[in-house]
């Protein structure tokens, strides 16, 4: 027990040195459009996992949910991998859950079969199930969990700021031009923002709101386990009006719905839910204000887009369609079409929709049929099976990350987003952690 307390309490300066390095490198690179070469991105990760310990390089893996945008993002997990499992192999047990990942693996390789085949596409699809199994194979019950989530947290607010400094870069610093490209932050699309020399580090809205939703979620776990801090709230707070930024819709109904499941898991009767209804309601409160008085446009727009005909964007119809696709297709209903070139199938050949499916369902079914659904209902039971034997005190509190998860990928994807199957790590760690005992954060 004192050896892992005093794991726990290990100064971090490298690490948190080398995060910053990362992020400020990243800022260089596509906020003021300096061709930094992603091969140094990749050099100062192999180092953090290098030097790192366990702790380490499973918080920067998370932290990489924010930067999957601005790095090599499938690059930088096979790098930690390898390197943890080079250096803690010893301490790796895998069970069936390795079953899984050659399931998965042997399942895609079939549709392989009947399309092109890219090893390096085959491989991007493995990899985050081959994380996960691995984090499943050792004992995470014994991370450093507030470490892992102030760690995601502070690079969610390093990637959120410097989208916001992106903005301001590409309206030569002129606030009110600045202001008014802020539309939808995240989105060349829809901001301000052309003459663009080094593309990347663009999140989509509704990702970038999701995203401060699970980091937020986390920070506010940390206050179940006696670990929390006054900056929680603060970052918090930030992280919330930057997202807001991308006006997403999906981002203010994954909020509530984190709302809903922190008051649900308070423990202590009415009168601490209450209590909880209070701080979040302020925290909202706050970045409300804050948003609707720093941006006064993005704010207006924001509150448009609620009285909008069509809410869903197209969602609805998409769905339709959609569904008559799988239902008029059996191969697609059992088999499925395969991850090799899926949006281009989608789109071009079969020419179902402009886009791929935004429910993750769908999703599953026309990659790979109903068995990929059995695959993923097994992965979860799973998750949920060996997080048990780590956590019998398994709470809504637990489950809330992954519910969140799968809340927003019922209007978009699970399979085909490599930021959200990379979370479904994040939410294994949540539910192997006891978040009602007295624990003092590191």
């Amino acid at each position: 027990m004192n050896s892992a307390n005093s794991i726990k309490n290990k100064n971090r300066g490298i690490f948190w040195c080398l995060l910053v390095t990362l992020l400020l490198l990243i800022m260089v690179r596509y906020a003021f459009q300096t061709d930094v070469p992603r091969i140094v991105f990749l050099f100062i990760i192999a180092l953090t996992a290098i030097l790192g310990d366990r702790n380490e390089i499973v918080a920067l893996c998370i932290c990489f949910i924010p930067m999957h945008e601005s790095i090599d993002f499938y690059y930088a997990l096979v790098i930690c991998v390898a390197i943890y499992m080079f250096k803690y192999l010893k301490s790796v047990r895998f069970g069936y859950n390795l079953l899984i990942v050659l399931a998965v693996a042997i399942w895609e390789l079939l549709h392989c079969l009947f399309t092109s085949f890219d090893i390096v596409q085959y491989l991007v699809y493995i990899i985050p199930f081959i994380i996960l199994a691995v984090l499943m194979a050792s004992d995470a019950e014994n991370l450093d969990y507030p470490f892992i989530v102030r760690a995601f947290a502070y690079s969610v607010l390093g990637i959120t700021l410097i989208l916001f400094i992106r903005v301001l870069y590409f309206s030569d610093f002129n606030i009110v031009s600045a202001l008014a490209g802020l539309q939808r932050m995240g989105s060349d699309y829809h901001s301000n923002i052309d003459d663009v020399t080094i593309s990347g580090a663009q999140i989509n809205p509704n990702s970038l709101g999701i995203i401060a939703v699970l980091a937020s979620t986390g920070l506010m776990q940390l206050r179940s386990m006696k670990a929390g801090r006054k900056s929680d709230m603060f970052i918090m707070c930030i992280i919330l009006v930057l997202s807001a930024l991308g006006t997403s819709r999906t981002y203010v109904a994954c909020l509530a719905m984190m709302i809903i499941l922190l008051i649900a898991s308070e423990k202590g009767g009415m009168r601490k839910k209450i209590q909880l209804f209070a701080i979040l309601f302020g925290a909202v409160a706050v970045s409300v204000v804050a948003m609707a008085i720093l941006f006064p446009e993005t704010f207006e727009y924001f509150v448009g887009r609620f009285f909008e005909d069509d809410i869903t964007t197209g969602r609805g119809d998409a769905m339709l369609l959609f569904h008559r696709f799988i239902m008029d297709n059996p191969k697609v209903l059992f088999f499925g079409l395969g991850l090799q070139d899926y949006s281009e199938l989608i789109i071009y050949t079969y020419r179902v929709w402009n886009n791929i499916p935004h429910n993750f369902i769908q999703e599953i079914i026309i990659a790979w049929g109903i068995p990929g659904i059995l695959l993923f209902v097994a992965q979860f039971i799973s998750m949920y099976t060996v997080s048990l034997r780590k956590n019998r005190n398994i709470s809504m509190l637990n489950w809330s990350p992954l519910i969140i998860i799968l809340f927003k990928s019922l209007a978009g994807q699970l399979l085909t987003s490599s930021y959200t199957m990379l979370a479904l790590s994040f939410a294994y760690l949540s539910l192997c952690q006891n978040f009602y005992c007295n624990k003092q954060g590191e």
